[in-house]
């Protein structure tokens, strides 16, 4: 294809993404195949460094190859059962109430939701009802003032067992369950009400509505309840074990690694980094990084970082062929790899920084180059 009719091609394929058009519905439009499509975004995205077809919409954007649109959605472009389940997700009902009331499935629920934040254009869940909202293609008088409780019967069951005093043995004598299952109930209890102290749980559920006096569940609480528990507190309560584990993450994030830096074993170390990937609130290990970061729970400190990762002669040579823009293909073919072999070595390097994205990959690697 000539390079220019190629080029035209890509920025009608963008401004189609940007209206909010689906797959399916830009190869309606240009009458070609759907794994076309796939293929060309996912070989754009690898060039750019976009993780996601919003970073590439607003790559366009910002260098002012397309125009933003000014209303990217209208209501007729949205399905009966679109529509259903967006009138409904701005009741604030969740994926198992629409669901029911639907008569479809979770997994369903899940992917009209998906096709809504391509056609609103927006990342997040929680973006969608606001920007549904300031399109009109729901009205603001249908929010709900009140949401169910995100605390389950058994929740407040613990609750009202904590009042008492009890320890999680004996919770586990009183409830004929095992010490274990106890002690993880009491774990989830603590995370959702964001305390250290699984004995102030209750002081918490009390102070923010989600029980009564008497320790008795509240079925609904005021919207927005969760958002103001976490601004109330917004830092994660991390041991000193677990910030340990944080930091030697920094280094890399294998679980050999993270074994040996602490002394336990590898299964321990599985173990100790899905709870704090829960913690923090992802999902993980390098998000855990970028996180702890963010909060200022460990340093950011980069000035070493070609020094500390210790990155292996293939490493480093693939690392410099990222920076300079090369492919996969290219560098397999210069250093006598496999793709699949690239692949793997690229998601090292990519661990060992702690970066989620390719582009935040190279980013780091600039500066260890620099620091080299």
């Amino acid at each position: 294809m000539d390079p220019d009719a190629q080029r035209k091609r890509t920025l009608c394929i963008v401004e189609l993404m940007a209206e909010g058009k689906t797959n399916a519905d830009i190869c309606h439009i240009l009458g070609i195949h759907k794994q076309i499509i796939f293929t060309w975004t996912k070989h754009l995205r690898t060039e750019l460094g976009a993780n996601s077809r919003y970073e590439l919409v607003e790559y366009a954007i910002t260098r002012r190859l397309i125009q933003r649109p000014a209303n990217p959605i209208k209501a007729t472009q949205l399905t009966e059962t679109e529509t259903a389940v967006l009138l409904r997700l701005a009741r604030e009902e969740r994926d198992g109430e629409i669901a029911d009331a639907l008569d479809i499935t979770r997994d369903v629920v899940r992917g009209v939701l998906k096709t809504i934040r391509i056609k609103l254009h927006v990342r997040k869940r929680d973006q969608i009802v606001p920007s549904a909202v300031a399109a009109g293609l729901v009205p603001a008088r249908i929010l709900r003032t009140t949401v169910p409780n995100f605390l389950t019967e058994l929740d407040c069951l613990h609750l009202r067992l904590l009042d008492e005093h009890l320890t999680p043995r004996e919770i586990a004598d009183k409830r004929g369950i095992k010490p274990t299952s106890a002690t993880g109930s009491l774990k989830i209890v603590r995370s959702k009400l964001r305390v250290e102290d699984p004995y102030d749980a209750p002081k918490m559920a009390r102070k923010f509505g989600l029980i009564s006096a008497c320790g008795e569940r509240v079925a609904r609480v005021p919207a927005g309840t969760r958002e103001r528990l976490i601004a109330f507190r917004p830092q994660p309560l991390l041991s000193a074990r677990q910030i340990d584990l944080l930091e030697a993450m920094q280094g890399s994030t294998e679980t050999p690694h993270l074994a040996s830096r602490l002394g336990i074993k590898p299964e321990s170390a599985t173990e100790a980094c899905f709870i704090l990937a829960r913690e923090l609130g992802v999902r993980t290990r390098q998000e855990c990084v970028v996180r702890g970061i963010e909060l200022g729970i460990i340093d950011d400190d980069r000035r070493s970082l070609r020094e500390r990762l210790a990155f292996g002669r293939q490493e480093w040579a693939y690392a410099k062929m990222m920076v300079a823009g090369k492919t996969r293909h290219w560098a397999a073919a210069k250093l006598g790899l496999s793709v699949s072999a690239i692949a793997t070595m690229q998601n090292n390097i990519r661990y060992k920084l702690g970066a989620t994205s390719r582009r935040a990959t190279i980013e780091a690697l600039r500066k260890a180059i620099a620091d080299g």
